[in-house]
């Protein structure tokens, strides 16, 4: 009887340390796990601060570019204006002055090429950042909130040249976006993050 007892509490033993051997084995994965998602995390949040540090410095450079190109644009009006109030074109000071004022003229209007968006009544200069769920994209780009993602589509990709090659969709905010759709009539505005995501087959 002694020797039975013994035996079964030696199998009760053998039990117990198997079961304790295998939740540490268990609290060790999840350990591990744990510490791999809190890298992610880590790595994540510096490329986050990294994208609204970048988008902070576009949105100075949009302010900047817009002050610029309203300043051109008045600076061309007000010429324009002189030339229209010229008395008598026929005399030669005239012409001369007409002549100055076209060179004026003709120089800003090259100053406004430079900037590559001129801006209709209503359009406003915004800057969009595009990313994917696996944090391999991440691309800022300037743009107008009348534009559409399928106009702007061809920057993205010569940054990113393997997307050609795959069926992107795009979401924001949780929604998913039409192409076809200007920024405004999707609501997204200056500084908002759009995920790229490829379609599996």
């Amino acid at each position: 009887m002694y020797n039975k007892d013994k035996n079964f509490q030696n199998n009760n033993f053998d039990i117990d340390n198997k079961k304790i051997k295998d939740l540490e084995e268990k609290i060790n994965l999840l350990n591990n796990q744990l510490l791999e998602k809190t890298n992610k995390i880590n790595i994540l949040s510096r490329e986050n601060s990294e994208l609204k540090h970048k988008n902070e410095e576009l949105k100075l450079i949009i302010n900047k570019k817009e002050k610029e190109n309203s300043l051109l644009k008045g600076k061309i009006e007000e010429l324009n204006s002189k030339i229209n109030n010229q008395i008598n074109p026929n005399n030669s000071n005239n012409q001369n002055k007409m002549l100055e004022l076209y060179e004026k003229i003709e120089i800003l209007q090259e100053k406004l090429k430079r900037f590559p968006f001129i801006l209709e009544k209503d359009e406003k200069l915004m800057s969009i950042i595009f990313c994917s769920v696996d944090q391999k994209i991440h691309y800022s780009l300037i743009c107008k909130n009348t534009d559409k993602i399928h106009n702007i589509e061809a920057e993205l990709y010569k940054e990113y040249p393997k997307l050609i090659d795959t069926d992107n969709y795009f979401m924001c905010k949780g929604k998913a976006l039409n192409k076809f759709d200007t920024f405004k009539s999707d609501n997204i505005k200056n500084g908002d993050v759009i995920v790229v995501n490829q379609r599996e087959f």
